[in-house]
């Protein structure tokens, strides 16, 4: 019997919850650049459609690869 269950807590929550938040990272970038490329929104260069796809693209890219997916607690 590991620690972790013996303490009732696994650590799959906090491990969840990265890869979770990543997640909604990216499925908000990718509404926003939809918002900008349906609406026709004219924006400076940084902020065009494309580019906000491409960090969306970027943060589904960590998500998958399971960056940023563990809290690291120091005390």
């Amino acid at each position: 019997m590991s620690v972790g269950a013996v303490a009732g807590h696994t650590g799959f929550t906090s491990h969840r919850k990265g890869l979770v938040m990543l997640g909604i990272v990216a499925a908000v970038l990718f509404f926003i650049a939809f918002l900008i490329n349906a609406a026709e929104i004219s924006t400076n260069p940084t902020f065009s459609s494309v580019n906000v796809m491409l960090l969306g693209l970027t943060a589904l890219a960590l998500h998958v690869a399971g960056i940023g997916s563990t809290w690291s607690r120091r005390r």
